[in-house]
Parts: structure tokens; sequence; C-alpha cells
């Protein structure tokens, strides 16, 4: 696990990782001032049931999704922009390392973040987030995953693990520990899941997909360093 920034430092271990295994874990990545305005901001979303393909099912699915608006005032906007901004500095930190097509090359966007919460006993069955293998599927476009958590206090015993199978074999169970952010490559690279939350307090967590737009259009897709220039 990588701990803190400054990213720059970073990024030659975390693509090693990336290219090896298929993942790399952030700790302590945006600092708790931060990471506390998101936590406060997830009360202000209007949240709706996350769905698996065309379907819902709460067996399958369990979590609740909303879509915060980046460009927002207050407090919580000004954590969205800094968070995401930090993110795409990563990534454009990352691309010269993971040069290959199948990796960051053509990487220009990314889609807008989403927040969930997994109330007690929800899961999300083993999935990819890009059902593709060297352009073939049912591609989306999506290349890297990161996952941001945002749960306080959280132990082992509450479970809500990020389950992911590693590339080169191995399964690792990923704690979803305040201000830890976890990168992971979007095809079937990396099949992972969310193991159920034990706990009776929501497992939180935002979301961002960063996309290769010669695979597949996105219409939502903004470009990576449009907060980096603003």
């Amino acid at each position: 696990r990588l701990r803190a920034q400054p990213a720059a430092e970073k990024a030659p271990e975390a693509a090693r990782q990336l290219r090896g295994r298929g993942f790399v874990v952030w700790d302590d990545f945006l600092g708790h001032p931060v990471a506390s305005e998101l936590l406060e901001g997830f009360e202000t979303l209007q949240w709706s049931p996350g769905r698996l393909g065309s379907a819902e099912s709460r067996s399958l699915r369990g979590d609740r999704i909303a879509w915060p608006d980046v460009d927002g005032t207050g407090r919580f906007g000004d954590a969205l922009r800094s968070w995401i901004k930090a993110l795409d500095e990563l990534v454009l930190q990352l691309q010269p390392l993971l040069n290959d097509a199948t990796e960051l090359a053509r990487v220009s966007h990314r889609e807008p973040p989403m927040a969930s919460v997994y109330p007690q006993h929800a899961r999300y069955i083993r999935h990819y987030d890009n059902n593709c293998e060297e352009g073939l599927g049912d591609c989306n476009g999506r290349r890297l995953t990161a996952v941001y958590y945002l749960n306080k206090g959280i132990t082992d015993s509450d479970g809500g693990h990020l389950r992911i199978l590693g590339q080169r074999g191995g399964v690792y169970d990923i704690l979803p520990s305040f201000d830890t952010l976890s990168l992971f490559w979007s095809d079937r690279r990396s099949p992972h899941e969310v193991m159920p939350n034990r706990s009776q307090t929501p497992r939180r967590a935002l979301s961002c997909w960063y996309v290769d737009l010669t695979e597949a259009s996105n219409a939502c897709a903004q470009p990576i360093d449009v907060f980096i220039s603003s």
C-alpha cells in the first residue's frame, strides 16, 4: 500500500503494481480535512438503487447511488473538485509509465463521479466495469477505475471489503478505510466485487472511471485536465 502525497514520488511504484497485479491501494490520499468535507456532503445527495445492466436486484447489487455535481457551490463542491484534480494529476503522471494502448496511452477523459452507499448486508457480485478484452466484448471505453473510500473507524469485522482477483493470481480483500484510494483496471483484467457490509453503518465511496474514447464514444466524459488548468 502506498501512503500520502506527493503523488509524483509514488507514481513509478503505482505503475509497477498496476502493471503487475492489476491494482494499487493508496492510503491518506487527500488528507482528512478534504475527506471529511466529502463525507459531510453525502448527506445532501439524492439516492437511487444501483442497477445491474438494465435490471434491479438487491441480492446481486445492493448499493444506492447518486451523481454529485462537480460544478456545485459550497464546501462539498470544492472538495469534489479537489478530489478530481488530485486524481487527474495522478493519472497524468501514470500515463507515460503505462503507455500501452491497453493501459493509459489513449485515455484523455473521465466519466462523471458516482457516489455509493451500501447499507447493512448490501453487496455487489463479482463483475467488470468494462466487459471487454483487447477490444472484444461489450466495450464501453473504461480503462481505469478509481474508488475512494469515506468510512471512518471501519474494521475487518465490519465487512464491505473490495475483493479483487489479481492479474497474476491471488485474491485480495481491501478494507475501504477513510481517505483510501483504490485504482484498478476496469476491464477483464480486474474482476472484483464488494463483500457484504456487516455493519449498521453504511459503506460509503466515490468512484470515477477514466476512459479511452477511441474504444467507445461517451457523451458524458470530460477532459481529465479541466480542473488542473482552471
